[in-house]
């Protein structure tokens, strides 16, 4: 039977191999499973099959026997990109699919091209062109692999980057690096920044070597760019940073569904949640939320106004007046409109 899988993977009906080698149906099946327990299990591969009265070989394919769990994963992995892949992007997801089909079972194919009927991903705030996605990745990429730097267009006018990472936030891809002078020489007191990757055009990669490369040894110049870019974004709230006093932010949550819901997401890489449970200053507070060390209140200001009610900014004071400005210009405008339809 195995030098028969070796030649041909069939597959084969269980009855017409019992029948050609004169045994019984339960005979086939028992060798079937021993074959399987000794090749497929030590190896986690699928290299024989068995499924509704018939059995194939899978040598060829190298076929990888996942867990559930882990094919899940897999199946939530490949949808979640595919919203990226648009145009010509949609091809690449095809072949994506196809390749990690590839080496699966053919029932875990079936289950996966069923789920994915049933499966939808919210296209909601994702930029309309995104084919510049792909274009312009591959030059950032490759910049920063080889210690290179970028030149694209930005409001009209040529810039020079050193890039150092790439930033995936609020569906949209950010370049975080410094700029440099055409000859890619380093612009002194230049502080580190971000670009949104769709708003630049032209993107292509500059054969000038990177200032940092100039300064740090070669193996050491990617770690320098990670460590700089990591402790960037740590200082980010979303994709807001720029580059002004970094403040603690201090927020109180006044009612109990607002507090569990806050509490169940990750808003900031170093957020702090905390029970409080007591009047304080005539309103009961339930809990209590910072956002240390952020460099901008941009989106912090929509995050906040975003529920209502249910915060009170605490600290800094500037930022609290500024809610309260803004709150009242809201409620003008409000009081205005239902003026104006009486």
């Amino acid at each position: 039977m195995l030098a028969e899988l070796l030649l041909d993977p069939g597959p084969y009906k269980i009855k017409e191999t019992a029948l050609r080698y004169g045994v019984s149906d339960k005979q086939v099946r028992n060798d079937i499973d021993y074959l399987r327990e000794k090749l497929n299990t030590p190896n986690q591969r699928e290299y024989i099959s068995r499924y509704h009265g018939k059995y194939e070989g899978n040598f060829s394919r190298g076929i990888v026997n996942l867990s559930p769990k882990v094919r899940l994963y897999l199946f939530l992995a490949l949808k979640q990109v595919e919203p990226l892949l648009l145009n010509e992007g949609q091809e690449a997801y095809k072949l994506l699919f196809q390749h990690a089909c590839s080496v699966l079972p053919k029932q875990d194919i079936e289950r996966m091209k069923s789920w994915s009927k049933f499966y939808r991903i919210k296209q909601f705030g994702y930029p309309k062109e995104r084919i510049h996605f792909y274009q312009a990745l591959n030059e950032v990429f490759d910049a920063i692999l080889y210690n290179q730097i970028i030149r694209f267009r930005y409001k009209k006018a040529i810039r020079y980057f050193d890039p150092y990472m790439v930033y995936y936030c609020k569906n949209n891809f950010y370049i975080i690096g410094k700029a440099t002078t055409p000859s890619g020489e380093e612009i002194k007191k230049q502080r580190i920044k971000h670009y949104r990757l769709d708003r630049l055009l032209e993107v292509k990669k500059v054969w000038i070597r990177s200032p940092i490369a100039n300064k740090v040894k070669a193996k050491e110049v990617l770690n320098y760019k990670e460590s700089y870019a990591d402790a960037y974004i740590d200082q980010m709230f979303e994709a807001e940073n720029n580059n002004n006093q970094r403040e603690d932010y201090i927020i109180n949550i006044l009612e109990q569904n607002a507090f569990q819901r806050i509490g169940e997401k990750e808003w900031h890489p170093r957020q702090e949640i905390k029970l409080i449970g007591q009047m304080i200053q005539g309103k009961y507070v339930v809990g209590q939320i910072k956002f240390p060390n952020v460099a901008s209140p941009m989106e912090l200001k929509k995050w906040v106004l975003g529920w209502g009610s249910a915060l009170e900014v605490v600290a800094p004071r500037h930022f609290k007046e500024e809610i309260q400005k803004e709150i009242k210009i809201l409620f003008d405008q409000v009081y205005r409109l239902s003026v104006f339809n009486r």
